[in-house]
């Protein structure tokens, strides 16, 4: 509805609870007014210090490529949606990161643009737990809807695998503990970012995809 109301040739979306920092917008739309690229990805920190859906820890290079964007924090050349449409539609969850798959495959061009910084409210633990398994979910409704991307499931995606397998052999891990060891892998790994919360995080992501999965199955 947005989009076909706005007048102008650049669109920027933010999500609720979310706070630009000075000089957000300017930074935002520099990269597409400059012709470098027609999408633009800012900065998000949660409220109150780093958190797990923090982009602004894991990204840091300017104008860095990137295969995908959230819809929090993002500006887009008009002509995109010309190219390759709207985003997706009621039930489809990650509509965000289907819009930005389909542009990368129409040949257009995302950028991280880390001054255009904005701060987000992401709600207490039970609401994290909550978006991690609508994350879960729309993941794998992705990988239903972009079959040409599975490779990513062996690759920078191997995660979608990985955590509702294990969620999977949890029977088998009470059955002969000493296979629960493989859980030090990923606590290592998140060693400095609250490992267990982390894993929780991680383990009710995979929840998320293992019911897309089951749910994507019996509609076939």
């Amino acid at each position: 509805m947005g989009l076909a109301t706005a007048k102008a040739q650049i669109i920027v979306y933010l999500d609720a609870h979310c706070i630009p920092f000075d000089g957000w917008l300017d930074a935002l739309v520099a990269p597409i007014l400059d012709g470098i690229a027609p999408i633009v990805m800012g900065a998000v920190e949660a409220e109150g210090g780093i958190n797990l859906s923090d982009w602004a820890r894991s990204i840091q290079a300017p104008l860095a490529h990137l295969d995908e964007f959230a819809g929090l924090n993002v500006a887009i050349d008009r002509f995109v949606f010309d190219a390759v449409g709207n985003f997706a539609g009621p039930g489809v969850f990650a509509e965000d990161v289907d819009l930005a798959w389909r542009a990368v495959d129409a040949g257009f061009t995302i950028v991280f643009a880390p001054d255009a910084h904005i701060a987000h409210d992401m709600g207490g633990t039970f609401e994290e737990l909550r978006r991690s398994y609508r994350y879960g979910r729309g993941r794998a409704m992705l990988y239903q809807r972009h079959r040409h991307r599975r490779r990513n499931l062996l690759g920078r995606d191997l995660h979608v695998v990985v955590y509702p397998v294990l969620l999977l052999l949890l029977p088998v891990m009470v059955l002969f503990p000493f296979s629960a060891l493989v859980l030090l892998v990923p606590l290592y790994r998140s060693r400095r970012q609250r490992p267990l919360l982390t894993l929780l995080h991680h383990f009710v992501y995979g929840l998320g995809t293992l019911r897309q999965m089951v749910a994507g199955a019996l509609c076939r």
